[in-house]
Parts: C-alpha cells; sequence; structure tokens
C-alpha cells in the first residue's frame, strides 16, 4: 500500500513540474505565435487595399465575402482554431495530471472538447463586404463617365 501510495505521490510531483514546464512553454509559444499573426494580419490587410486598385480584386473580395470564404473568414477560422487549440491542451493535461493521481493506466478520452466552427450569417457577410460592393461602385461610374465622355467627343463624320 505504501509503494502504491508513494508512486503517486510521485506521479503529482511529476505531474506539477510538467504542469509549470507545460505553461511556461505554452506562454512563450502564445507570444510568437501572436506575434506572428498580427504580422500576417497587417501584410495581409496592405495587400488587400494595394490590390484594390483593380476592380478586379474588389469584385473577389466582395464575392468571397459574401460566400463566406474571404479573408475575415480565414482570421476568424484561424481564431477559433486557435480557442479550439487551448482548450484542447487544457484538457490533455487535465487528463495527463488526473493519470499521475490514479497512478498510471488508460486515460478516457470520451469527454474530449470537440471542434465547433459556425460560419457567419448572411448579414454578417453582407455587411463585411460593403466596402468593396461601394469600391465597384464607384468604379462602375468612373468607367461610365470615361465612356460618357469618350462618347460625347467622338466625331461621328
Amino acid at each position: 500500500q505504501t509503494t502504491k501510495d508513494s508512486e503517486a505521490q510521485r506521479g503529482v510531483v511529476i505531474s506539477e513540474i510538467y504542469r509549470e514546464s507545460f505553461s511556461k512553454i505554452a506562454r512563450r509559444q502564445e507570444q510568437v505565435q501572436a506575434d506572428y499573426e498580427r504580422r500576417l494580419d497587417r501584410q495581409v490587410a496592405a495587400a488587400v487595399w494595394l490590390s484594390r486598385l483593380s476592380p478586379t480584386a474588389s469584385l473577389i473580395y466582395t464575392a468571397g465575402e459574401v460566400a463566406g470564404t474571404g479573408v475575415r473568414d480565414v482570421r476568424r477560422f484561424r481564431k477559433a482554431l486557435h480557442d479550439y487549440r487551448v482548450r484542447f491542451l487544457n484538457y490533455a493535461e487535465d487528463k495527463w495530471i488526473e493519470r499521475a493521481r490514479q497512478g498510471g493506466g488508460e486515460i478516457s478520452t470520451a469527454d474530449y472538447p470537440r471542434f465547433v466552427y459556425f460560419r457567419p450569417d448572411l448579414g454578417e457577410r453582407l455587411g463585411a463586404a460593403v466596402t468593396d460592393t461601394g469600391l465597384l461602385a464607384v468604379w462602375n461610374l468612373l468607367f461610365f463617365v470615361a465612356g460618357y465622355v469618350a462618347f460625347l467627343r467622338y466625331d461621328v463624320r
């Protein structure tokens, strides 16, 4: 009995050491990941605004936002995936510690957290496409005015 108790106690101590080490590593990894995603988001935003000099880009961004496959949806999916990763790692850590306290054995994963992602509704997707829809209207107006002026200047003789 005492051997089993000492093994369980040693398992708890190892679990606590593991938890501290894991927490330090996870915090640092979160910082690196957050920095990477901030830089990526800034670069994507700059590329999107620069590409809007072309009406084709505005059309593509509008279609992507309405279809739910646009830049914002990718960012939203990445955030949902990140949140799930944190939940799952916390779950795995708790299961590891529970196993150590019990002195070993199998881990039941019947209750693991499932990844669930909900796309935004149509109203939210249309709202995200307002900027590009407005730019398309401006491009349409500019091309119409340019065509109309060219038509008026054309000499029919």
